[in-house]
């Protein structure tokens, strides 16, 4: 596991162990809601980037459709 799941994964560790004071219990959960939020912010930010086709993939997509579509005129005119 890489240590930022690591980190999570014993934050979240400590928030529901009942054994834990809830002073230390209550610093793990604020820290998770923190990284909540860090997390929420960057994926939002980088949401369009990924949601959308890249432009390269656009474009040969568009040369595809073209040669297909150029292709079938041919064997219609012959």
């Amino acid at each position: 596991m890489d240590k930022l799941g690591l980190y999570i994964s014993n934050l979240m560790t400590t928030t529901v162990d009942k054994e834990e004071k809830y002073f230390v219990r209550k610093l793990a959960f604020n820290e998770l809601q923190r990284l909540n939020g860090d997390i929420g912010q960057f994926l939002l930010k980088w949401n369009n980037e990924f949601d959308e086709i890249p432009d390269e993939l656009k474009r040969e997509e568009n040369e595809k459709q073209l040669i297909l579509e150029f292709g079938e005129q041919n064997e219609n005119n012959k």
